[in-house]
């Protein structure tokens, strides 16, 4: 919005009389505090609208201490900051490839190919699979030259009961895929983002996750539950998911999804993220709902581009079945010998 100006005639005044020198001075502040509002409001709704830069993070094991470079979330419309500031209790290790300038199957300097963030959390409890898949799948993003990021810790506590990441179950991690799609929301920068968990593999380095899904209306993809269900249907698996960042109803989505979560911990339910996330894709009218499920893409031990070696018994959740161990790790190896001269091509360029 322009601000106004005074025009060669000055102020608008009766015929009666001109104005003294008193009368300007007496108008000019009211009318400068008037100028002074329409700047700051033109400020606050660009902000509104433009989710600011968060601060860059080395590559490598890094606390944020750039807080006070963070985003205000009551900026953006929400009351509430917590959603970031909590971003802070976690560690981010950030592997920046898409500033890399070597040679790559798609080349840094595309800047008409959407920019991609591939993101993995884990606990102690899924670091033997995490061990497995991590390496492939940051050497995908490498390839492609998309950053990766890792969150390690627990994104939502209890402060009300003085919780520490000691003193709570592993399961609480669950909810960290919300602090992902904080992070990525924070830092401002990106198109989409790949959430990958712990026991997920991308098998398929052909294909580039940032093209994929190019309809601009859907804002999640994944793998749906059951089978012959409608294409946007809200029963997916979130546990391996593509999120287009700029989707209209990804930012309302992400709030609720958080909000519901958190009240589920302030309240000692048991730590559910994908169920929170069903309730807020169920609610949407099912003529418009932004899902997308994609058989045999993003399934189990038959996904086509990404495996996620799911448990197949809720009541192993305890153990890790070595025989699942061993089938990730076979999966693991194959694709990095049928991609060995990508990979050692790409490695060599690096050095």
């Amino acid at each position: 919005m322009a601000i106004p100006k005074l025009t060669k005639a000055g102020f608008k005044t009766s015929k009666r009389s001109a104005p003294t020198s008193i009368d300007f001075r007496r108008r000019a502040p009211p009318i400068m505090i008037c100028c002074l509002l329409v700047v700051l409001t033109a400020r606050k709704l660009t902000q509104l609208y433009n989710l600011p830069h968060g601060p860059t993070l080395l590559r490598g094991l890094a606390k944020d201490t750039n807080r006070e470079t963070m985003p205000n979330l009551s900026s953006l419309g929400f009351k509430d900051p917590a959603p970031f500031e909590r971003l802070s209790s976690l560690t981010w290790e950030l592997h920046e490839y898409s500033k890399m300038s070597r040679q790559s199957s798609t080349p840094p300097a595309d800047r008409t190919r959407p920019r991609l963030l591939i993101a993995q959390t884990t606990s102690d409890f899924y670091k033997p699979l995490f061990d497995i898949g991590r390496p492939l799948n940051q050497e995908y993003a490498r390839v492609h030259s998309h950053d990766f990021v890792v969150a390690r810790g627990i994104y939502l506590l209890d402060e009300t009961k003085n919780e520490t990441e000691a003193s709570v179950p592993e399961s609480r991690a669950t909810y960290n895929k919300i602090a992902l799609l904080s992070y990525a929301l924070r830092q401002g920068k990106y198109d989409k983002l790949l959430i990958l968990d712990s026991d997920a593999v991308i098998r398929d380095f052909d294909l580039d996750f940032a093209t994929y899904g190019p309809d601009p209306r859907v804002m999640f993809f994944g793998h749906p539950v059951e089978a012959h269900q409608p294409a946007n249907n809200w029963n997916v698996n979130i546990g391996v998911g593509l999120w287009n960042l700029h989707q209209d109803l990804l930012r309302p989505t992400w709030y609720d999804w958080y909000n519901r979560s958190m009240s589920r911990v302030y309240h000692g339910m048991t730590d559910e993220d994908q169920e929170v996330l069903h309730d807020i894709f169920r609610e949407m009218p099912d003529e418009s709902r932004p899902v997308r499920g994609v058989n045999n893409h993003f399934c189990g031990n038959e996904g086509a581009l990404i495996q996620h070696f799911m448990r197949m018994n809720h009541a192993t959740f305890a153990v890790i079945e070595e025989s699942r161990v061993e089938i990730m790790k076979a999966a693991a190896q194959e694709t990095m010998a049928f991609y060995r001269a990508l990979l050692d091509s790409g490695n060599n360029q690096a050095q």
